[in-house]
């Protein structure tokens, strides 16, 4: 298709026209979309009228790393849905398309497709749970009946092409970690003050004393506090403890984080 070639969407909405295109040699392309359209960060099934990223089967797109030859990647398309899966089987190939369109740079895979296919996007887990972008389908030859090899064209040499950049999704908090803070200490201070680095609502933290006499028990948003030791009182607040004590004293501050989300 030629710059300014209009287009329209899945449900026949028109969505806009093509800004550049480069075929043969090449096999990239992009859209500039009207106020019809709202670009998402996900790909999925082309019956699926749910657009929304966040539901199934709809897949978040956080990036365009590349995967390797041996890669499991999925395809999906306007005939055939998807996602239709195989494997990268060869890099930088040249093929020539309808017997004449000599085309650079193919990603070779066994994903199957089908006429109609042509444009879907192929996507791959990176193995931390994320799907990259890996490119378009260009063609191929077989169907989703006995199987073939298909080709797509790069993602990243697309956006080079065009000096674009993809949109991405949010990617997910990293996972908790613990910035423990713990250790001893005595003295005979009227105050002490121990640090604790435990994050607001991702760590929980203790403070102990030795002594003779139950005396504090201290709960709030930042943990829990027991102290134990006669004259020694203190309160919480925000991620420290403040005590004061007019004899001896002995403190030991600990930190240990709650378990993390799943993984």
């Amino acid at each position: 298709m030629g710059i300014g070639h209009s287009v329209v969407g899945y449900n026949d909405v028109p969505q806009g026209a093509f800004a550049g295109s480069i075929y043969p040699g090449e096999d990239a392309a992009w859209v500039s979309v009207n106020g019809n359209w709202t670009p998402e960060p996900c790909v999925g099934p082309a019956n699926n009228s749910d657009r929304n990223c966040n539901d199934s089967p709809n897949v978040e797109v956080f990036g365009s790393q590349e995967a390797a030859v041996g890669d499991a990647v999925c395809r999906y398309g306007r005939t055939t849905n998807g996602p239709h899966c195989g494997v990268i089987q060869a890099k930088n190939q040249t093929v020539i398309f309808n017997g004449t369109d000599t085309v650079q740079h193919e990603t070779q895979t066994s994903a199957c497709a089908e006429p109609g296919d042509s444009g879907g996007p192929f996507i791959w887990n990176d193995g931390n749970g994320q799907a990259e972008g890996q490119g378009t389908l260009t063609g191929g030859t077989g169907n989703c009946t006995s199987g073939g090899t298909m080709y797509f064209y790069p993602l990243n040499i697309s956006l080079s092409d065009f000096s674009l950049t993809l949109l991405t999704a949010q990617p997910p908090p990293p996972p908790q970690s613990c910035p423990a803070s713990s250790g001893t200490d005595q003295g005979t201070a009227s105050t002490v003050r121990w640090n604790l680095t435990a994050a607001p609502g991702g760590a929980s933290w203790k403070v102990n004393g030795d002594g003779v006499d139950p005396f504090l028990a201290y709960s709030g948003q930042y943990g829990t506090a027991s102290v134990n030791g006669g004259c020694l009182s203190g309160h919480a607040v925000a991620n420290w403890l403040q005590g004061v004590c007019s004899a001896q004293w002995s403190v030991t501050a600990s930190v240990s984080c709650k378990p993390g989300p799943p993984q």
